[in-house]
């Protein structure tokens, strides 16, 4: 399961659109898309925590 995976399953857990996502953390809808599609291979933890604070606490809050 790669990053991407867990995001998406974290979302839909969470009852939120991709737009509440990108609403929630600014970062562009295709940029949320790539990563949960896979597009985006590189993008780790590192990277998020980079473009999205918001987006990394959430997932790692999670993985706790």
């Amino acid at each position: 399961m790669h990053i991407g995976d867990k995001i998406h399953k974290l979302r839909r857990l969470n009852n939120e659109t991709m737009n509440d996502l990108v609403k929630q953390t600014g970062l562009s809808k295709s940029w949320v898309s790539d990563i949960e599609s896979g597009k985006k291979q590189r993008a780790d933890f590192n990277r998020i925590r980079q473009k999205s604070p918001i987006l990394y606490r959430w997932v790692m809050n999670a993985v706790r």
